[in-house]
């Protein structure tokens, strides 16, 4: 939409020559998007860099981790921004969600979840040879390279590219019945 603003983010790590990760978090949410998706970014990088020869054995519980550690510090950060912004309502965190509570014009208590989240999408290059790949939310992952020529033909690679995941929205039939 007109007037809409990028709230994206990234980051790169370099361990050494051989050992990199790469994040993109997609933020979204018009009060916290930018925010959710900065402190995220910065939570998992952290995570990583004091983590990352976990990589090598078992990344599934390295990455998740990450993502719960992103995930802690984003959720921290927006309670954090709601104290400072609360006019009239009050903020709470309620199982794990803030929530602004208040009473309107004729008694009624009312609660709405404060806006604010992000995507990420992290990739790790280990040991110059092994590519891992990990994300939370629907944004979908490509891989992308040059096809090297058979011997004997003539002119150069042709680029392609392979999804690495699936983006994962609710129209998406195979994800629709995963979940199923």
């Amino acid at each position: 939409p007109l007037g809409a603003k990028n709230q994206d983010t990234y980051f790169h790590l370099e361990i050494d020559a051989y050992n990199h990760v790469f994040g993109v978090l997609d933020g979204h949410g018009g009060e916290n998007g930018t925010l959710v998706a900065e402190v995220a970014s910065d939570a998992i990088k952290d995570y990583l860099a004091d983590n990352f020869n976990k990589l090598r054995t078992s990344p599934e519980e390295t990455f998740t981790i990450a993502f719960q550690k992103g995930h802690e510090a984003a959720r921290q950060a927006v309670f954090d921004a709601s104290q400072n912004r609360a006019e009239g309502g009050e903020f709470k965190l309620i199982q794990g969600l803030v929530v602004e509570e208040w009473e309107d014009e004729d008694g009624t208590m009312r609660r709405e979840a404060v806006d604010g989240g992000t995507t990420a999408t992290v990739i790790a290059l280990v040991d110059g040879a092994t590519l891992v790949h990990a994300q939370v939310g629907d944004s979908s992952a490509l891989l992308g390279g040059t096809i090297m020529e058979e011997e004997g033909e003539e002119g150069g690679g042709e680029v392609t590219f392979e999804e690495l995941m699936e983006e994962h929205s609710a129209t998406n039939v195979k994800e629709y019945a995963r979940r199923a």
